[in-house]
């Protein structure tokens, strides 16, 4: 299966009684996975893919921005009931 992923974050804080403006993340994956029932009420899956993530911060006096590519890996438990 295809299991595409997308998550934002803002982050805000107040330094000194300055406030920053908001720290903004956003995260994309594309997973590809596969799942295997082992019994009635119990299976297990993988997924394995490609994921991409920006992280944007800014202060009054600077703004940094980063972008980052990678792979990511999850595996897990399903219990049915």
């Amino acid at each position: 299966y295809l299991s595409p992923q997308y998550s934002y974050a803002r982050n805000t804080s107040s330094a000194d009684d300055i406030e920053t403006d908001p720290a903004t993340s956003h995260t994309v994956n594309l997973m590809v996975g596969a799942q295997q029932q082992l019994g009635a009420r119990f299976g297990v899956f993988a997924e394995a893919g490609l994921g991409w993530a920006r992280h944007s911060a800014s202060t009054p006096s600077s703004s940094t921005t980063s972008t980052s590519w990678g792979t990511r890996a999850t595996v897990g438990g399903i219990l049915f009931f």
